[in-house]
């Protein structure tokens, strides 16, 4: 035995050097003042005697000694704080050795301690330990499986019945499993039409060497008939995943996948992620979902469909149900430049129905049969829908509603959205039948049914009963033949509209049975369009402030009688045919300060009874007593100005109670209350 290697066996047996050690990952990052520097063949000796608490030592030759070395002298081991010239500043006793005092001339020697070892061990302990086994503890994503990898085929021969059939699989293929939920596949092939089936028992395990499998036939097989993956190893891919622990992503090659029924995910922290545009999947069969997000029983979470496209068989008639993604009962799902290619087969694009935190972006839907979206909770907490964003999609050429948003739903937030092409009802509708207080952002988005394929009744955005809308930064341009308006507040519905940009040739900007604020907003009726605003007699506050009204063929804003709280002021009516900004005066009600109405001066020939416009100032020709004037409502001010020098008498009958002259060049100003003129 070497003498080195006993004097390391001494100190290891009696000076306690293997105690002491701590990683300093993952907590901080281990230097050399941990680790300690070495150097190959580092010998000297000392000059002079030293003792037992001596810091300062003298050595013959420092050239190769640093901070952060380990030296050896006897038995003791000291650790070089620093070096000036010869002279070294240690700690003496390190690691467990005792501090003694030393004769001049003895050996100090750089050797590779159990310090570096244990220290060096101890670090890639922990390191080890944070990575954890097969770097489990950084592959927070789980595996990442191709489907492709698990599509699979078998021609099992006999026959199959209308009813419960059990088939016996030689090698079970991997990803399929008797006790699988939602696993379904499918059989061609033979005599019998093909159709999908759904796996409801069997011995079948994933990979074994034979099992069997139960499903339901609705028809007879027999001859060569074939059993398959009815997704193209989708499903097979997602059933390992969900086998595993249910965390991991199925990667689809760019191709045309043709599936025959729905690829089910009925697991948490799942991604089905394709090449893009390249990647389509095409659906075979009629009235059925392509992908299925929940059971709508059991919650799930964790879900994203990215970068694919989604389709119907061009051999396939119009669906009557079924959804390119069905979302149900589920937390957290993300689809992310998503197609969906409807060619007015597939039914609708995508169902939210009790999701919580739901996002689509950057994603198109198009010419679906019916709604592009539908968004709707079954019930109260932990149903319902809650923080769906909606953000950067196209929507085009939807049968129905664009994206239809129903019961218990709220905080919605859909922007920067481009929605076109609807063929009838709207763009956005959000209608929830139960009582609540729901709220939903919806700015920068861009609606539009001025396309070839738009319907005669579409529009732009409904807003319901118990709707609390936020509509900012918006445009809307509706085609000819839209009859149905821009904005639809439903009574009891409320919304807050800014930066409205409306161009409507045949349509009414909005109507408001409800609550609505209009503000900074550009209304343009292009010379044709019947309304700029309709304020029904359901309306309880309308407040139409500080916007442009331009290029309507009549009074932009039509006002019922029976409407509450409205109020009109700062407004711009420009290039209006019609000599009047808005029509109707309801008693409730305030109006000033708007372009248009205050610059022009009307004249009106006297007579018994006159109507006046929305003019605060009139100018009177003519010499006829006026004892009735129409058109005030409560708190209206007007100024009647006589410039010619004939004077005429205003009052001493109809609403005017009091008679007064208004002399030449003259002017009476009176004031609106409860019926007459004062």
């Amino acid at each position: 035995m070497k003498p080195r290697f006993l004097k390391i066996l001494y100190v290891c047996l009696f000076a306690g050097i293997l105690t002491g050690q701590v990683a300093q990952y993952p907590g901080g990052v281990a230097t050399e003042s941990h680790l300690k520097k070495a150097a190959n063949n580092l010998q000297t000796t000392l000059r002079g005697r030293i003792a037992a608490g001596d810091t300062l030592i003298t050595v013959a030759d420092a050239s190769r000694i640093t901070a952060d070395m380990l030296l050896t002298i006897d038995s003791e081991i000291v650790s070089v704080s620093a070096v000036n010239g010869n002279v070294l500043t240690v700690v003496r006793g390190f690691d467990g050795t005792t501090a003694a005092a030393h004769n001049g001339g003895r050996t100090v020697s750089g050797f590779i301690d159990a310090w570096h070892f244990e220290a060096l061990k101890k670090e890639v302990q922990a390191i080890q330990s944070a990575l954890g086994p097969g770097l489990a503890n950084v592959n927070q994503s789980g595996p990442s499986l191709n489907a492709a990898t698990y599509d699979w085929s078998r021609t099992p021969g006999g026959s199959l019945t209308v009813g419960v059939n059990s088939v016996t699989l030689t090698t079970c293929p991997v990803g399929v499993n008797g006790t699988d939920q939602g696993h379904w596949l499918y059989i061609s092939g033979g005599v019998g039409a093909a159709e999908k089936v759904l796996i409801t028992g069997g011995t079948c395990t994933t990979g074994a060497a034979s099992g069997t499998i139960f499903f339901s036939a609705a028809n007879t097989h027999s001859g060569g008939w074939s059993i398959q993956s009815a997704t193209a190893g989708a499903q097979e891919a997602v059933q390992l995943i969900t086998t595993a622990g249910g965390r991991g992503s199925v990667q689809l090659n760019a191709s045309v996948l043709d599936w025959y029924a729905p690829l089910t995910i009925n697991t948490d922290n799942i991604r089905i992620v394709g090449a893009g545009s390249g990647t389509q999947i095409v659906q075979n069969t009629i009235n059925t979902d392509i992908i299925q997000v929940g059971d709508g029983t059991t919650k799930h979470n964790a879900i994203s469909i990215e970068n694919l496209a989604l389709l119907n068989s061009a051999s396939l008639s119009a669906s009557s149900s079924g959804y390119a993604i069905n979302c149900r009962y589920t937390g957290l799902v993300k689809i992310t430049n998503v197609r969906v290619y409807g060619n007015t087969r597939v039914w609708r694009g995508v169902n939210v129905e009790d999701v919580i935190f739901f996002e689509i972006a950057n994603s198109r839907i198009e010419d679906t049969v019916s709604r592009g979206m539908h968004v709707e909770g079954t019930g109260a907490a932990p149903r319902g829908n809650t923080d769906i964003k909606i953000l950067s999609n196209t929507i085009l050429g939807t049968g129905s509603d664009a994206i239809f948003i129903g019961d218990h739903s709220a905080a919605h937030y859909i922007f920067d959205n481009e929605i076109y092409g609807m063929q009838e009802s709207y763009a956005l509708r959000i209608d929830p039948g139960d009582p609540g207080n729901f709220n939903y952002f919806i700015r920068d988005n861009d609606f539009s049914t001025n396309e070839a394929d738009g319907g005669d009744d579409a529009g732009g955005v409904f807003v319901g009963e118990y709707v609390v809308a936020d509509l900012s930064n918006n445009t809307m341009n509706a085609a000819t033949s839209d009859v149905r308006p821009g904005i639809r507040i439903e009574s009891g519905g409320e919304a807050r509209v800014v930066g409205w940009s409306h161009t409507g040739v045949g349509q009414t900007a909005i109507e408001n049975a409800g609550a609505l604020l209009l503000t900074s907003s550009t209304l343009n009726g292009s010379g044709t369009a019947l309304k700029g605003v309709e304020v029904l007699s359901t309306a309880t506050m309308s407040n139409i402030s500080a916007n442009q009204f331009l290029q309507y063929p009549n009074a932009p804003i039509s006002l019922h009688a029976s409407a509450l709280k409205t109020s009109i002021h700062g407004n711009t009516f420009r290039s209006i045919s019609d000599s009047g900004s808005w029509t109707g005066t309801p008693a409730d009600m305030v109006a000033s300060g708007n372009y248009g109405p205050e610059t022009a001066i009307p004249a009106i020939a006297s007579a018994a009874t006159i109507t006046i416009d929305n003019s605060p100032t009139i100018n009177i020709t003519g010499t006829t007593t006026i004892t009735t004037i129409n058109g005030g409502w409560n708190g209206r001010r007007i100024w009647l100005i006589k410039a010619n020098s004939d004077p005429v008498t205003i009052g001493g009958g109809g609403n005017i109670p009091a008679a007064r002259v208004l002399a030449s060049y003259g002017v009476v100003t009176l004031v609106y209350a409860s019926g007459n003129w004062y």
